[in-house]
């Protein structure tokens, strides 16, 4: 069986769920910045971070990234600090949410993953 297969599995439904809304929140937030951005103060910088946004999602979605779940969460963390010392307020608490949530379900799927892996190899 393969990774992928494993994931479209009944067992993994609940980590496929979690996964998939990590990544699917993710790119709703970096279009959502976009539009924002762009149409409130013409704020053209913003694309970068959408792609980044929408990279790490994609790589958390489809192949169950952990490098890209925590790369996610250090860059949530760095602009939180960054719009806190710029601001005074903290921005982008959504996307830190989103990436703990990503690490959780990512990290889990990958332990499932292994432990699969170990119980197969066990009965061959």
């Amino acid at each position: 069986m393969t990774r992928r297969e494993f994931l479209k599995t009944k067992e993994m439904k609940k980590l496929r769920a979690g996964i998939t809304a990590a990544a699917a929140l993710g790119y709703a937030v970096a279009i959502g910045s976009v539009i924002v951005n762009i149409i409130q103060s013409q704020n053209y910088n913003v694309i970068i971070d959408a792609v980044f946004l929408v990279a790490m999602s994609l790589l958390i979605h489809l192949l169950q990234s952990r490098v890209a779940a925590i790369l996610l969460s250090i860059y949530a963390v760095t602009n939180i600090a960054v719009m806190f010392y710029m601001t005074g307020k903290p921005g982008g608490v959504i996307v830190l949410a989103i990436a703990v949530y990503a690490v959780i379900c990512t990290f889990k799927f990958n332990k499932a993953w292994k432990e699969h892996k170990r119980s197969a190899s066990v009965q061959e």
